[in-house]
């Protein structure tokens, strides 16, 4: 995952997904609208398989089983707000612009300490 660009003013943004074939993203809602763009491969997405050139619109309170990616797959996420994970015992994680934010930063600061 590469992160592209977070906004404090809006809970806006964006990350590229590189996902290795067989990648398994957890179950999750999302608590505002999204936007993905497939630039590489192919991912089964509830009912649907999103192949490389496909744009999806993902509504606020969109529910999602797994997410699965059928071949080596890159996409372009950009989101209005956080994603809630959950599991069968409720939530597991969070990920909105400040965690993004966050683990950018760290990774920034691990590439230049060498």
């Amino acid at each position: 995952m590469k992160v592209l660009w977070t906004s404090a003013e809006t809970g806006r943004w964006i990350v590229l997904f590189k996902w290795d074939k067989g990648f398994v993203a957890d179950q999750h809602k999302h608590l505002s609208g999204a936007f993905a763009f497939v630039l590489k491969g192919s991912l089964q997405v509830r009912d649907g398989i999103y192949n490389q050139g496909d744009f999806v619109y993902e509504p606020n309170g969109m529910l999602h089983g797994a997410t699965t990616a059928l071949e080596d797959t890159e996409y372009l996420f950009m989101c209005d707000g956080p994603v809630l994970f959950y599991d069968e015992n409720g939530f597991t994680s969070y990920m909105g612009w400040e965690e993004l934010r966050r683990m950018d930063e760290e990774h920034k600061a691990q590439v230049s300490a060498g």
